[in-house]
């Protein structure tokens, strides 16, 4: 991936009637990156996609490929190609027709369309379904149709809205190692659509989380899962538990459980926070440390049990708590133990309460 930008969208905002869609997006798309955008149904996710494409305008801001503005572009003057989440493949054509479809508009020559469209079919892995229509395709056999039809053009960017969507799970996971693999062989940017917090993390070399119209977080997935940004940042994208606080100094915050450290996330002395610690980060520990730096007691509520790991919910002072751990660590623990808890501190990480405006 080069730290190349080739499309900037800079304070893009879009409104319809008094409804604010989008509110002062900026972001930079690297060249030959995997870029996610995520976020809930509503986030606005899908408008900036549409927005990209040129399938819709914004009321405000500039979007430039190298430089030079694409608004008032059409799609098809764009060189952008979607992947839709139904897939828009035409019924009365072949695999083979299918994937060629916009060489054809482009008027190649049949020699050169069949070479590419030979090469787009292979790519994905379809040789053998050249002369079959989509009705007698698999889900995800028409997800590739659709991903090399894509790719068949080599566009610059090639934008997917949610097209794993309609997979069962087990066949999104196969296809969400084959979109990576494929989008690092071809190296040409993927933009991709989604509020599955799973799919972004195993896909993605960066993460766009989007809330409210607004850009939440903007970082890789490793980051945004230690690293959140805010509270709505650290609920939507993977387990959490959250301990209200009030930060007493470098390092230092006081809570329900007296002082506790704190390594990571930096507020003002005095302010409210929270918190965050993953339930992987919870230890169990003897219960002669409760009380020390970062232990705590707690009660187990429930515990689930899903072969190599164990799920236990608990309370605390009132606070619900999650904890994973290893099913050999969890020996003996049933509902109504009381337990001793513990975590690194830098495995905790201070947000500032509240969503986005």
């Amino acid at each position: 991936m080069s730290a190349t930008p080739i499309v900037n969208l800079n304070a893009v905002t879009q409104r319809f009637g008094d409804f604010e869609v989008l509110r002062d997006i900026t972001l930079q798309i690297q060249d030959g990156e995997f870029l996610t955008i995520l976020g809930p149904s509503g986030s606005g996710k899908t408008s900036v996609l549409r927005i990209l494409g040129g399938f819709s305008q914004p009321t405000s801001g500039a979007v430039e490929l190298d430089g030079e503005s694409l608004l008032g572009l059409s799609p098809a003057r764009r060189p952008f190609n979607t992947v839709f989440q139904d897939y828009a493949l035409f019924p009365h054509m072949t695999v083979a027709q299918n994937v060629e479809f916009g060489l054809r508009v482009k008027g190649v020559s049949r020699t050169e369309r069949e070479k590419l469209t030979s090469e787009a079919i292979e790519l994905v892995s379809l040789g053998p379904f050249t002369k079959r229509y989509p009705s007698q395709l698999s889900g995800g056999q028409r997800q590739r149709v659709a991903l090399a039809r894509a790719l068949v053009c080599k566009p610059r960017l090639i934008l997917l809205d949610e097209p794993l969507s309609a997979l069962d799970a087990e066949l999104r996971k196969q296809m969400q190692a084959f979109l990576k693999t494929v989008q690092r062989e071809v190296r040409t940017t993927f933009v991709f659509v989604t509020h599955d917090q799973d799919e972004a993390i195993h896909i993605s070399d960066r993460i766009c989380v989007i809330n409210r119209g607004v850009i939440e977080q903007l970082a890789s997935p490793e980051e945004i899962y230690r690293q959140p940004s805010s509270e709505f940042v650290a609920r939507f994208f993977g387990e959490n538990n959250f301990l209200p606080v009030e930060v007493a100094g470098e390092g230092r915050v006081i809570s329900d459980f007296g002082t506790l450290a704190v390594t990571q996330g930096h507020l003002p002395i005095g302010s409210k926070a929270l918190l965050a610690i993953r339930p992987e980060a919870l230890q169990l520990s003897d219960k002669g440390s409760a009380g020390s730096n970062n232990s705590i007691m707690a009660r187990v509520d429930g515990v689930e049990f899903s072969g190599p790991t164990v799920k236990l919910s608990l309370t605390a002072a009132r606070h619900p708590l999650l904890v994973r751990l290893a099913s050999s660590q969890a020996h003996g623990v049933h509902a109504g133990t009381e337990v001793c808890l513990s975590w690194a501190p830098q495995n905790g990480w201070l947000v500032k309460p509240g969503a986005a405006p």
